[in-house]
């Protein structure tokens, strides 16, 4: 959980751009087309989510997997998990995962800006109208990594 009193500009940022990034990203994950080509490979219920987006950690202790999805059930993460890697390794399942995002990207946001969605409702099908500005002018002053800094991973003792 964020910490609602910081008022940072990266806390700024981050709560000015959350209900939008967390709105794509819900968007992707309910498309129909991505469970259907992720039944089709072979994955079951959730297993994708967890095998895909997790892939990027590895071949992991499933403990790890846990930590790193802290707001989902453990008993639902450890079961996608599993069931994920006799699907495919993990960096095919990473790999998977991240073409499903870029061809719904591709074919549901806008390429000329960010979108927003602010407190309104986008119409059935259409996608989210250009507001970099509104981005950037929430970002001024936020203190970036430096290229190559590692994240912050969970780790297995």
């Amino acid at each position: 959980m964020s910490d609602t009193a910081d008022e940072s500009p990266a806390s700024q940022a981050a709560r000015e751009c959350a209900d939008d990034i967390g709105a794509v990203g819900a968007m992707f994950m309910l498309d129909m087309d991505n469970h259907v080509a992720a039944a089709a490979a072979g994955y079951e219920g959730l297993a994708f989510y967890f095998g895909g987006r997790g892939g990027v950690l590895g071949d992991v202790p499933v403990a790890a997997v846990v930590k790193a999805f802290c707001f989902f059930p453990s008993a639902s993460v450890e079961a996608g998990w599993t069931q994920a890697i006799g699907v495919e390794t993990r960096h095919e399942a990473a790999v998977r995962f991240a073409r499903a995002a870029e061809t719904w990207a591709a074919s549901h946001l806008p390429t000329d800006g960010i979108g927003t969605r602010g407190s309104q409702s986008w119409p059935a099908g259409s996608p989210p109208q250009p507001t970099a500005r509104r981005l950037r002018s929430s970002t001024d002053g936020v203190r970036w990594p430096s290229p190559g800094r590692r994240a912050n991973l969970p780790t297995t003792e």
